[in-house]
């Protein structure tokens, strides 16, 4: 393979997802991800905030370097320069892009509710994808596509947890609209998507089932409904057991 076939991602043969989901490559993806997110969590910790700070705007600049060069070479690839097309070169569509985009405003931003919503969605978003890859790893040779896909998705999980373990982002039952408002959102944006401006599409993977089992359609988006808000809840629930332990000591001291 010629550096212009690896760069435009030509000559490669697509792999049925249950010939990868949790072989080799995948389990490889996901424990390294695990691993060095882990490693770098516990190294950062204790640094100083500066330090944090600068760990955090290379880790960015990567991903803004990384969506650069693939929407160039995705822009290139076009054959036909219409509305649709570059919409979807350009604009986030997918819950993962979506995502990319708002980490990468938060960086800026710096609001906190902002910041909160994100790295939540962010989690569900690229832990999703640790868990069960659509794309990245479901071709027989890993070109500068895949590359980009699988290093956005982790790059992404490892921001998130960062901005947890540097507590950058916290989570108070009080605001647990935050994370609502942005997955709610995306959702809705989604919805625009596949039924106004490209009808029929599939974006976040709620009008048809994608994942490599079936099941009826109304079951899937109850399922995933209920995967999505306990995932939420979740982080809330040491704020939520810390408030109950307080009122239980304000109700014994009475």
């Amino acid at each position: 393979m010629t550096f212009k076939q690896w760069i435009l991602g030509e000559g490669v043969t697509r792999i049925p997802t249950s010939e990868y989901l949790f072989g080799p490559k995948h389990l490889i993806m996901l424990f390294a991800t695990i691993a060095v997110t882990l490693i770098i969590s516990l190294i950062f910790r204790k640094k100083s905030v500066k330090s944090q700070k600068i760990l955090l705007g290379i880790l960015i600049g990567a991903c803004i370097l990384l969506e650069t060069v693939q929407k160039s070479v995705n822009m290139f690839k076009l054959d036909v320069y219409n509305f649709d097309n570059v919409y979807k070169v350009l604009i986030p569509c997918h819950f993962c892009a979506i995502v990319m985009y708002a980490l990468i405003i938060a960086y800026f931003i710096k609001r906190r509710g902002f910041t909160n919503g994100v790295t939540i969605g962010g989690l569900l978003a690229s832990g999703a994808y640790l868990v069960h890859p659509a794309v990245g790893i479901n071709t027989d040779i890993i070109t500068l596509s895949q590359f980009y896909t699988i290093a956005t998705h982790c790059l992404g999980f490892l921001i998130c947890v960062l901005l947890i373990v540097f507590k950058i982002a916290s989570f108070k039952i009080k605001e647990i609209y935050q994370p609502i408002i942005f997955i709610g959102g995306s959702v809705l944006y989604a919805l625009f998507l596949n039924l106004v401006l490209f009808p029929g599409s599939n974006y976040m993977y709620f009008v048809h089932n994608e994942l490599s089992f079936d099941v009826n359609i109304h079951l899937y988006r109850l399922g995933l409904l209920l995967i999505v808000s306990v995932f939420v809840i979740s982080f809330y629930l040491p704020d939520i057991i810390k408030r109950v332990k307080q009122k239980n000591k304000l109700v014994k001291a009475k």
